[in-house]
């Protein structure tokens, strides 16, 4: 005879609330410090080989769908790829790209501080924030120190999303999306944080891989 399932009191739920807040606590600040330590990747491999993936992701999210939250959508796909394909590799990549995205877009503070002056601190966080996307060459440009106005350097983010960049114009013609204005506004008055979605989504891809690992009892 199968047996009766325990009743559910209240002051059960409690101690089952209270176990799974420390649980989740633990499990974050365990996150941290394994956070610290993942490798960053290398110029060619964060601007070459993994920001074009995603990039199109924001275009198809952001711009395609018109997601609101499209900038966390953008995000998980690059480890929803590699968790769909148990591909390591991907995994990988996807885990130090995210890492590098916060370290890259830091190297933007201080040659940029002095320089933006229309914008508020949280306005100037958002729009640092924004400028990794811009690829390799503004990148360059924007943290060489050389850049003294403002108007420079809303130019080479135009430039860069108009002109010479193919990372937006090669994939916004691929989706059939004219680029120019809508990405232009994305950067430089967007509120995307990149930063905090990527490490959410490696957070939640870290998370994943470790619950479907078999641990030996």
């Amino acid at each position: 005879m199968a047996k009766k399932p325990e009743s559910m009191t209240r002051e059960k739920l409690n101690k089952l609330a209270l176990a799974s807040r420390e649980a989740s606590l633990k499990f974050d600040h365990g996150f941290l410090r394994y956070w610290r330590n993942v490798q960053l990747l290398n110029a060619h491999e964060f601007f070459v080989v993994v920001l074009p993936l995603y990039v199109r992701n924001i275009i198809t999210y952001c711009f395609s769908y018109g997601y609101t939250d499209g900038v966390k959508n953008a995000a998980w796909e690059l480890f929803r790829v590699a968790l769909c394909g148990e591909d390591e590799k991907k995994g990988e990549m996807a885990l130090r790209f995210a890492r590098t995205y916060r370290e890259i877009r830091h190297r933007f503070s201080t040659p940029l501080f002095e320089v933006i002056q229309c914008k508020s601190d949280d306005g100037y966080g958002d729009l640092i924030d924004n400028l990794p996307l811009l690829g390799r060459d503004a990148y360059d440009q924007l943290v060489s120190g050389y850049i003294r106005q403002e108007k420079d350097v809303a130019e080479i983010v135009k430039s860069s999303v108009l002109d010479v960049n193919p990372l937006w114009n090669a994939l916004g013609a691929t989706s059939g999306i004219p680029m120019a204005k809508k990405a232009f506004r994305f950067i430089w008055d967007g509120e995307n944080y990149n930063a905090m979605a990527l490490e959410d989504a490696a957070k939640e891809y870290v998370l994943a891989t470790c619950l479907s690992e078999k641990v030996s009892p």
